[in-house]
């Protein structure tokens, strides 16, 4: 059955310290995700929000990426969507967006076992630089897919960890500090 509860979906990202151990010398990636069953509202995500039209003291207006082009992606777009949010706690410049939105693709396309059609954006617009990442809710095959609660939870969050700390090396006793004071 494809029937699954994604109400409470978001929620168990917004824990007093998500999910995270704040000693851990493993770089913070706070990971939230929304998920959709209107395709308006899949539409507006991808044709407002992401690229903030609705934001006009926004100057640079992002730029949509992924692996289709966004008229490719609104013409196979579904009721379906998941509408991912990735804030690492260290900034990362646009580059390193990019590939860590890639990275994220790619691991969840592994774990589902699916080739995915998404799009990100990354905003500017807050101190933590931040990528909204939207995948439809249909493979490219066609087939409706659901993310597995586990995925959510634990491993999407526990691989983003990881890749930053490697990308970026450990927290130092400073950062660890700092962290701990900002939450």
């Amino acid at each position: 059955s494809d029937k699954v509860d994604y109400s409470n979906f978001g929620v168990s990202f917004k824990k007093q310290n998500y999910g995270f151990n704040y000693d851990s010398p493993k770089q913070f990636c706070v990971a939230k995700v929304r998920y959709s069953v209107n395709k308006q509202v899949h539409q507006k995500f991808l044709e407002h929000y992401m690229i903030q039209e609705d934001k006009p003291e926004i100057k640079n207006k992002p730029e949509l990426f992924g692996n289709l082009s966004k008229d490719e992606y609104k013409k196979k777009m579904s009721n379906r969507c998941f509408k991912w949010i990735l804030s690492p706690e260290k900034n990362l410049d646009e580059d390193q967006l990019k590939l860590f939105a890639e990275y994220f693709i790619q691991r969840t396309e592994q774990y589902i076992g699916r080739k995915l059609d998404w799009q990100a954006a990354i905003h500017q617009d807050t101190p933590h630089n931040h990528v909204h990442v939207l995948i439809n809710g249909i493979d490219q095959n066609g087939n409706r897919f659901k993310l597995p609660p586990g995925y959510i939870k634990k491993y999407a969050r526990e691989y983003l960890q990881d890749y930053l700390t490697t990308v970026l090396g450990e927290r130092t006793l400073e950062d660890i500090a700092l962290s701990k004071e900002n939450r």
